[in-house]
């Protein structure tokens, strides 16, 4: 039996690998050791619950607090990988949630302090204003909130500092307050960097809801990616306030002084050492949830490329991330192919590049939507067929914009947007917000046609509190079968509101 060869190249820099492909799986040879916390999963078992949680900031706060208060936190790790394993979705959300961790402020920093998107925003808006031009609504909140910040959060003193254009200064007085090792700038500092990721997605809310995905595939795709690194890096910007130091994992900064114990624990078996020597990968890498993500779910689609594909088992989803982990670095990967094998067409995808026999993936420039579900879940690719009737949809637009009431909202006057199926079901099912809501129910052309037929029924299961008047013409057997109004009048059965339960039975009674 031929060894398997890892053949790697370290780019110090930045830490990511070119290895030979197939790589080699590492869990693969000791699956069996996670078959003891196999029936351990229940349908109450907290961690199953915490599975189900949407937010990712939510679930990752709610398990580090479970795991924490564990009497064995080793364990709970396993048993996480262990649903993983077992293709539990929740398992899989929860695997990637537990490897998250958080770069050291300063590194954020570094990367935001040029204000490139601040300084396009407002050189554009003073373009409008001196040309006589009216400003939108979030183009005036935008430019007060500039003025506010600069006034309420001063730097030090600069030689290009502006009363009328304070934002050009902030790029040296932020370097400057850096240099002056004072934390007193601290938060004039974190602001303007959160300020700067806003001014980025301010840019890209001002073109995406023009862009048709079907036409403009490569821009959407790299601007839908934009969108979740953008989300990610200002919830992280906040999570790090007011700290300063090395990269910690969330996990390891809940557990304190108990996670030495915890890795004690862990390399008292193979697979828990190399949980570990993962999580030690992820605090000097820290890939962002997207990139995990849509990471594993790339290599483990290589892998059953039917050129590269060297088995007919599946690989596993420890072992998948596991390479991506250990492999990637800033959302790249780099990949040596075998000798003599011909991937044809591979280098046709959006962020996918072949060097000879190098092939490159960048995650920022990939059509997630091909390698990831809707669940997180990886996707069973089949190779053959996956660029035939493949179509960009709004859909992960809407997911990653659906707590931004001024984004949907603008989505829902694009009618190239509310006209493909699915995308206002997703808004009116997914939603909490009674702005958003309203409009869709009060406007026939998004809650009428075949298109829209489940966005009534959509608006009547939303738990969020929307005026009883509003709802009371779709709970009708015009918009709504008798039978499913019958299964939601009844009491106790939870799944619509009590006072929306109440006027679907005083319906049914006045029209029997």
């Amino acid at each position: 039996m031929n060894a398997q060869r890892t053949l790697t190249y370290d780019d110090k820099s930045t830490g990511r690998k070119v290895i030979a492909f197939p790589p080699e799986l590492l869990f693969r040879p000791h699956l069996d050791e996670f078959k003891q916390f196999s029936n351990a999963a229940t349908k109450k078992d907290p961690l199953k619950i915490i599975g189900e949680i949407e937010g990712i900031y939510d679930r990752q706060k709610s398990l580090v607090n479970y795991i924490a208060l564990s009497e064995r936190p080793s364990q709970e790790i396993l048993r996480v990988a262990e649903m993983a394993l077992a293709g539990d979705e929740g398992g899989v959300r929860l695997l990637y949630t537990l490897f998250l961790a958080i770069p050291a402020k300063e590194r954020f920093i570094e990367k935001l302090i040029d204000f490139r998107s601040t300084v396009r925003v407002m050189m554009r808006i003073k373009k409008k204003e001196e040309a006589g031009q009216e400003l939108l609504e979030n183009e005036k909140w935008f430019k007060q909130k500039i003025s506010m910040l600069s006034i309420a959060h001063p730097l030090p003193e600069v030689s290009t500092a502006s009363a009328e254009s304070p934002w050009l200064s902030w790029s040296e007085g932020v370097r400057k307050a850096i240099s002056n090792r004072d934390d007193k700038w601290d938060e004039a500092i974190l602001k303007r960097a959160i300020n700067e990721l806003e001014a980025d997605d301010f840019r890209i809310r001002s073109m995406i809801t023009s862009i048709d995905p079907e036409i403009r595939k490569k821009l959407y795709v790299s601007i839908g990616a934009r969108i979740e690194e953008i989300k990610w890096k200002k919830q992280m910007l906040m999570e790090t306030a007011g700290q300063t130091g090395s990269t910690t994992l969330f996990l390891q900064r809940k557990l304190g002084e108990r996670w030495d114990g915890v890795v004690e624990e862990l390399r008292k078996s193979t697979t828990g050492s190399i949980l570990y020597d993962m999580f030690e990968i992820q605090k000097g890498k820290t890939h962002t949830y997207p990139q995990i993500r849509n990471g594993t779910a790339v290599i483990k689609g290589l892998l059953m490329h039917p050129a590269l594909q060297r088995t007919s088992k599946s690989p596993d989803i420890l072992s998948c991330f596991q390479v991506f982990v250990s492999s990637a670095s800033n959302g790249k990967l780099d990949l040596m192919l075998p000798p003599g094998k011909k991937i044809i067409g591979i280098a046709d995808f959006m962020g996918f590049t072949i060097d000879d026999r190098i092939l490159s993936i960048d995650l920022s420039r990939i059509n997630s939507s091909l390698f990831t579900g809707e669940d997180d879940l990886p996707l069973d690719i089949d190779w053959a067929d996956v660029n035939r009737g493949k179509e960009l949809s709004y859909k992960s637009l809407v997911m990653s914009y659906m707590d931004n009431d001024s984004f949907i909202a603008q989505l829902l006057n694009n009618k190239k947007a509310t006209s493909k199926t699915g995308v206002v079901a997703l808004i009116a099912q997914r939603s909490r917000s009674q702005r958003i809501l309203e409009m869709i129910a009060n406007r026939r052309d998004l809650y009428t046609g075949y298109t829209n037929k489940s966005i009534p029924l959509h608006l009547i299961m939303n738990p969020a509190k929307i005026p009883l008047t509003t709802l009371r013409k779709f709970i009708h057997i015009r918009y709504v079968d008798k039978m499913t109004l019958v299964k939601l009048s009844q009491r106790g059965n939870g799944r619509v509101r009590e006072e929306v339960r109440r006027e679907i039975e005083r319906y049914l009674r006045s029209s029997s």
